[in-house]
C-alpha cells in the first residue's frame, strides 16, 4: 500500500485529525528541544505539521493544526504565559504570515493529491484499458486461430475433393476409352478365330486391321497418360528452329481441313533448343487440332516461332516459372475461343467441351505434362468469340553442342539382315517374349531367347555369339540395365536395346533418357522393331 493510498484512506475521518494533534505536538517537542537557538523561526518548525496533516488528514485536519500551532507559538513559546506580547505587532505579523502559509500549503497539498489521485485514475484505467484490450487482441486472435485452422481444414479438404474428382474423371475417362478399344480388339479376334474355325478367311484382314488399330490406340493413349503424369521418356536433340520447324505445314496440313488455312511466321536467328522433336511435332499437332474443332466454319491457324525473355514483371504473374531466354512457339486460331472457366479445366485430364465421340480430352493435358517436363511453361490466351492463342515456351539451349542439321533416322526404311545377325531376347514374361522371338524370327534374325537376366548370363557362359541383345528393363532377379553392363563386360561389341512398358530409374533420368541408350517402347509394332534393329546395326 502507498503513500497515495494511506492518505485516501485516513482523509476527513477522526484518524486525520489524530494526525493533526500528533503532527503538532511532534513539532512543539522538536521547538523545545532546539530551545533559544530556534526562537526566532518558532512557526517554521510547525509547518511541517501542517502540510502532514493536510495531507493524511484533509483540509480540516490541516487547519487544525495551524490553528493549534498559532496557539502554540502565540501563547506558550514566545511568552511563557497566557496571552500575546504588550505591544502584539511583530506577533500579529508572524501569526498573520504563517496563517497565509499554511492555508496556502493546504491547498498546494489539496490540489498535489488530487492531481496525483487523478493520475492513479487514469493510470488504472489505462491498466484496465490495455488489459481488456489484451483479452479482446487474445479471444480475437484464438477466434482467428480457429478459424484459419477450420480454412486450412476447409482447402485441406476441398483439395482432396478436387483429387478425388479428377482420379474419378480420369480413371472414368480412362475406363470408357480402353473398353471401348478393348472391344474392338477382343471382337475382332473372336470374330477372326470363328471364321478360321470354319475355314473362313475372307475378311480376316480387315478384322486383323481393326484389332491392330484398337491396340495402337490404347497405346497412344497409355502414352498420353505418361506425357500428362511427366512419365514418358523422352529422348532430347539439339535443333535449330529455323531449319527443323520449316516442315510444319506439311505435317499439319496432312491433318487439318481444306478450309483451314495455315501460315508458319519464323523470326530470324532463332534461339537453338533441346527437345524431343516427335513430341514438339506431336504438341502442335494437338494444339493445331484443337484450333481446327473451335472454327467449324474453317479459318486460319498461325504458327508464330519467335524468341521470348521472360522477366521478373512476368514471374510475378505466373511464380512457377524460371526466369530467363526462351523459343516461344505459339498457335493461334480465329475460332469461338474459350470463357474463363473453360480456360481454367483446360489442362485436366479427359476433360472437354467437344460432343461425345470428338475428342478424349487428352490433348492439351498431354501438351501440359511434356511441357513441364521438357522444362518450359504453356500459356493460354483466350476471350469468347476471339479466338485462342496457346503459346509454348521452351528453354534456350546453351550449351556447346550444335543443332543437328538433317532429320532423324526416323525417316529411313528399314533393311534386310546383312548376315544370319544373332538376337538374345530377356524378357520374364512369357507371352511378351514369345511375340518378340516370333517377330524377329519373322524379321530373317536367328534367336537366342532368355527368362530373365541369370538365365541369358548362365547361357552367355557357353560363349555363344550374338550380335544384339534385345532386353526388357523391368525384370525381378536382375534389371535390363545390370543385364546389359555384364554383357558388355564380357562382349563388348555386342549392340543393347532396351524394351520396356514403363521405366523412370533404370535408363531414364528425369525423364529423359541416357545418352547412346538404344530404347523400343512397348507396345511396338513389327516396323517399328525392324526400323530399331536396322537404326541399330548401321552405327
Amino acid at each position: 500500500m502507498d503513500l497515495l493510498t494511506i492518505a485516501g484512506s485516513r482523509r476527513n475521518s477522526a484518524l486525520g485529525y489524530v494526525f493533526a494533534l500528533g503532527s503538532v505536538a511532534l513539532a512543539f517537542l522538536v521547538r523545545l528541544t532546539a530551545g533559544a537557538y530556534m526562537a526566532p523561526f518558532s512557526y517554521l518548525i510547525f509547518i511541517p505539521a501542517v502540510v502532514i496533516a493536510a495531507f493524511f488528514g484533509g483540509t480540516g485536519a490541516g487547519l487544525l493544526s495551524a490553528a493549534l500551532s498559532i496557539l502554540m507559538v502565540q501563547y506558550v513559546l514566545e511568552s511563557g504565559v497566557s496571552g500575546p506580547s504588550p505591544d502584539g505587532t511583530t506577533e500579529i505579523i508572524g501569526m498573520v504570515c504563517f496563517a497565509l502559509n499554511a492555508i496556502l500549503l493546504i491547498c498546494v497539498v489539496n490540489a498535489l493529491l488530487s492531481a496525483l489521485r487523478s493520475k492513479a485514475q487514469r493510470e488504472t484505467e489505462m491498466m484496465e484499458f490495455h488489459a481488456g484490450l489484451d483479452r479482446v487482441v487474445a479471444e480475437r486472435t484464438d477466434l482467428l486461430k480457429l478459424e484459419m485452422t477450420e480454412h486450412v481444414a476447409a482447402q485441406t479438404q476441398m483439395r482432396e475433393l478436387q483429387k478425388i474428382e479428377t482420379i474419378g474423371q480420369l480413371t472414368g475417362g480412362l475406363a470408357h476409352d480402353f473398353n471401348n478399344m478393348l472391344a474392338v480388339i477382343v471382337g475382332s479376334l473372336d470374330i477372326a478365330e470363328r471364321r478360321l474355325e470354319r475355314g473362313r478367311t475372307e475378311e480376316l484382314g480387315s478384322l486383323i486391321r481393326n484389332a491392330r488399330d484398337g491396340a495402337r490406340r490404347a497405346a497412344n493413349l497409355t502414352n498420353r497418360l505418361l506425357a500428362f503424369s511427366r512419365r514418358q521418356p523422352l529422348t532430347p536433340e539439339v535443333i535449330d528452329p529455323n531449319l527443323r520447324l520449316q516442315s510444319l505445314p506439311d505435317l499439319l496440313g496432312r491433318s487439318l481441313d481444306s478450309d483451314v488455312r495455315i501460315e508458319l511466321k519464323l523470326a530470324d536467328n532463332l534461339w537453338p533448343i533441346s527437345v524431343d522433336v516427335g513430341q514438339l511435332e506431336q504438341a502442335v499437332l494437338n494444339l493445331a487440332l484443337n484450333a481446327r474443332d473451335a472454327m467449324p466454319a474453317g479459318g486460319t491457324v498461325t504458327v508464330t516461332v519467335d524468341n521470348a525473355e521472360l522477366d521478373q514483371a512476368y514471374l510475378k504473374a505466373h511464380p512457377e516459372v524460371r526466369p530467363g531466354q526462351y523459343l516461344r512457339i505459339s498457335v493461334a486460331d480465329t475460332g469461338v475461343g474459350m470463357a474463363p472457366e473453360v480456360m481454367e479445366r483446360a489442362f485436366d485430364p479427359f476433360y472437354t467441351t467437344k460432343g461425345p465421340g470428338n475428342g478424349t480430352g487428352l490433348g492439351l493435358s498431354q501438351v501440359f505434362g511434356w511441357i513441364k517436363q521438357s522444362g518450359g511453361h504453356i500459356r493460354i490466351l483466350s476471350e469468347v468469340g476471339q479466338g485462342t492463342t496457346v503459346c509454348l515456351y521452351l528453354p534456350r539451349y546453351t550449351g556447346k553442342e550444335r543443332p543437328a542439321q538433317e532429320e532423324a533416322s526416323r525417316t529411313q526404311r528399314p533393311t534386310e539382315p546383312l548376315r544370319e545377325e544373332v538376337v538374345m531376347v530377356v524378357e520374364d514374361e512369357d507371352n511378351v517374349r514369345q511375340m518378340t522371338v516370333e517377330a524377329l524370327r519373322e524379321l530373317g534374325y536367328s534367336v537366342i531367347e532368355a527368362s530373365g537376366g541369370r538365365d541369358a548370363l548362365q547361357q552367355l557362359s557357353f560363349n555363344l555369339r550374338i550380335d544384339i541383345l534385345f532386353t526388357d528393363i523391368v525384370m525381378p532377379d536382375m534389371n535390363g540395365k545390370l543385364v546389359a553392363d555384364a554383357v558388355k563386360d564380357r562382349f563388348p561389341a555386342v549392340k543393347v536395346i532396351f524394351t520396356t512398358g514403363y521405366t523412370r530409374n533404370a535408363i531414364v533420368h528425369n525423364g529423359i533418357v541416357e545418352s547412346g541408350i538404344n530404347l523400343l517402347l512397348k507396345p511396338f509394332t513389327l516396323e517399328q522393331l525392324s526400323m530399331k534393329i536396322s537404326e541399330v546395326l548401321r552405327r
